[in-house]
């Protein structure tokens, strides 16, 4: 659940800055496989559902290093 939570900290983040709604970046069912795979690489991030090419290349590396901090 902290994992979790920092995630969508991470995407409110991002979306405030860029003006968006935060599912824009990556919608809650993503945040919660990121959670559950805790992906901690590019490509393993890549392999998510959800995860398109654009959101990757813009938002992946954001969430890849966070979920890295989690072992």
């Amino acid at each position: 659940a902290e994992l979790y939570e920092r995630l969508k900290q991470v995407r409110f983040e991002i979306a405030k800055a860029e003006n968006i709604p935060a599912n824009t970046v990556f919608p809650n069912k993503t945040l919660e496989s990121f959670t559950r795979l805790r992906p901690k690489s590019m490509k393993s991030g890549r392999s998510i559902r959800g995860v398109g090419e654009a959101e990757a290349d813009r938002y992946l590396a954001q969430f890849v290093t966070v979920i890295q901090t989690y072992g």
